[in-house]
């Protein structure tokens, strides 16, 4: 395999003149097109002086693209940024990043420094005195060719992983492999190319399969989805809980044609899939995974049989195992081996004076932090987090256990449950439900008190109408919560797609496995 993403797509692509890449407002590009903007680009970057790290913060999906191309002819790491984050939190990352390039969408009224096809971009120096230049010092990310993805920062402070070419190469490959795409499997994606599943399964799995592929921004309603899958005859569509949630819903928007729909980053209700697939009789797929691993599982949702944290068996070429962690469940942290692993890992806001911090492993594999039962045949079963378990006076409880109850309470739609300090046993559990319709505190603690051990209990439950989310659409921990100003996802809304509101969206759950980015869901 290559090491460059231009070398190797380029040497996979059968007619580099057809259409490879579409936006939703009809304007394509032809991989011929994207590699002349790319190498454009790259030369326009190059003048600015030696390259230590370019970022990418664009609110259009094709430009994210341009900019990894271009990124991967100059060898030189990028950053993928959430352009829907706010500015105080890109200044708090640019510093962290240290002097680098930063392109940008130009302002209203600014001039773009670069401009081609349709296409135009601003760029900048960022990240303190010498942004555009590599000689200014800091610390080095991973190889030349290195993608370095963020996570929304859901649970805590953000983190994000290192990925080589061939880490990303690895993945897109065995994803397209997987769900057999190629020139006659047209795709869609909705989800953000600027986290790892959008970024694999929307945009690079097409371009080395040669399937073309339509690039949405996310904050899409059921209808305008549905006229992007027509528009472009697409037979698979790359999407998010959310979306789901809306089409279970929206039996009048129709996607005729579409054949399977993947979803990632947060479970689908078992009533919502179940909606969407008898409504709309599309295969609905669950993709589990994260910014370290890329995809481990793709697994057909199956709402009559699943069982709560069912994500199916690793990919072709992934190998899983359990870690014995005294779970008295037969339940250990799941251990995984794969040749996409990320190379290095950025945690507690990214950089660090030392640069990069080493994964967590155990010999050779990854420590995922979740906490998993493997079946016979290899499937894999999520049923919690090991930073998510409580300590009650030196009992553990998983709090994945304690949220399913409440859950299954009929006024409950939704439910998040954490540890709170207690002075007699250290920690205690504490939940908060959305219920919409009326149900009281002492009602949801009488419910669990008849299903669970008396240290399981929630000490307080606080009733909502909806869980806090961040502005990817995950539900917040308190203290996510807390450092976002208790922000929530804004609702789709129609008119031209936006890359930025893909984080209005991004992950539209609680998520009960690797919280890191979590890719995939529990």
């Amino acid at each position: 395999m290559s090491t460059g993403l231009c070398e190797e797509i380029a040497g996979r692509i059968a007619d580099p003149r057809r259409v490879a890449v579409r936006e939703q407002t009809g304007q394509a590009w032809s991989w011929d097109g994207l590699l002349g903007a790319a190498k454009d680009l790259a030369g326009r970057l190059r003048a600015r002086g030696p390259l230590r790290l370019v970022a990418a913060r664009t609110s259009r999906p094709v430009l994210t693209l341009v900019a990894t191309l271009a990124c991967d002819l100059l060898e030189v790491p990028l950053v993928h940024l959430d352009s829907g984050q706010t500015e105080a939190e890109h200044a708090r990352i640019g510093a962290a990043f240290g002097p680098h390039l930063l392109l940008s969408d130009p302002g209203p009224g600014a001039t773009a420094a670069w401009e081609r096809d349709g296409l135009s971009a601003a760029v900048s120096a960022s990240g303190g005195e010498g942004g555009g230049g590599g000689a200014a010092e800091g610390p080095a990310f991973g190889s030349p060719r290195s993608g370095i993805f963020l996570t929304s920062g859901s649970t805590g402070e953000p983190a994000g992983a290192v990925r080589s070419a061939r880490a990303q190469l690895a993945d897109a490959l065995r994803c397209a492999a997987f769900l057999d795409y190629g020139p006659a499997t047209p795709v869609v994606c909705a989800a953000p190319v600027v986290h790892a599943y959008g970024y694999t399964l929307g945009m690079l799995a097409p371009l080395l399969s040669g399937a073309p592929v339509t690039l949405c921004g996310s904050r899409l309603v059921p209808s305008q989805l549905a006229a992007a899958v027509r528009d472009a005859g697409a037979r698979v569509l790359i999407a998010l809980p959310f979306h789901y949630r809306l089409m279970a819903a929206d039996t009048a928007s129709r996607f005729d044609g579409l054949e399977r729909a993947v979803s990632a980053g947060a479970p689908i209700p078992a009533g919502a899939a179940e909606a969407v697939t008898k409504a709309h009789g599309f295969a609905l797929l669950n993709n589990y995974g994260s910014s370290e691993t890329g995809a481990i599982t793709i697994k057909r949702v199956d709402p009559g049989h699943d069982r709560p944290g069912d994500v199916g068996r690793p990919l072709p070429g992934i190998v899983a195992s359990l870690l014995d962690v005294g779970e008295e469940d037969g339940s250990g942290e799941l251990l995984l081996a794969t040749d996409s692993l990320a190379t290095d890992s950025l945690a507690d806001g990214y950089a660090h004076a030392d640069g990069l911090r080493p994964l967590s492993l155990h010999g050779d594999l990854l420590r995922t932090g979740d906490l998993a039962t493997l079946a016979p045949d290899g499937s894999v079963r999520l049923v919690g987090r090991l930073a998510r378990m409580v300590n009650v006076g030196g009992k553990k409880v998983n709090p994945v256990e304690v949220e399913r109850v409440l859950a299954e309470h009929p006024a409950v739609t939704e439910a998040q449950v954490f540890a709170a300090e207690d002075g007699g046993r250290g920690q205690v559990p504490v939940a908060r439900v959305a219920a919409p319709g009326p149900v009281t505190a002492e009602a949801l603690i009488g419910w669990c008190r008849e299903r669970l051990a008396e240290h399981k209990i929630p000490r307080r439950v606080e009733v909502l109408a909806e869980l806090p989310r961040s502005a990817t659409g995950k539900v917040l921990s308190p203290h996510a919560q807390g450092r976002a100003g208790g922000r929530t996802a804004p609702g789709p809304v129609a008119g031209p797609p936006t890359e930025s509101a893909a984080e209005s969206a991004t992950e539209a759950a609680a998520e009960p496995a690797a919280e890191r980015e979590k890719e995939g869901s529990a």
